[in-house]
């Protein structure tokens, strides 16, 4: 996850403490785990990504790992203040 503009109020299930990511900060969770995010003090957007996948044996399978990548899968979310997503 990494904060694009603004600053996020992240809570982890299972983890004690809070984060906050200012803009520019990047933050890596565990895929099982959920996270709430909250804009803090105004508005704030971010993007998610999932990490590149292991090459799988075979012929092509580092270059679909390359492939996944550079297309990146990304999805970008905007919150307006005081809203979670």
């Amino acid at each position: 996850m990494r904060t694009l503009r603004g600053t996020l109020w992240l809570t982890v299930d299972g983890v004690g403490e809070d984060i906050l990511l200012e803009a520019g900060e990047t933050r890596h969770f565990d895929g099982r785990r959920r996270v709430l995010a909250y804009a803090l003090g105004g508005d704030a957007s971010f993007e998610v990504s999932e990490p590149a996948a292991a090459p799988s044996r075979g012929p092509f399978g580092r270059a679909r790992a390359l492939l996944a990548r550079i297309a990146g899968r990304v999805r970008r979310a905007r919150l307006p203040a005081g809203a979670g997503a």
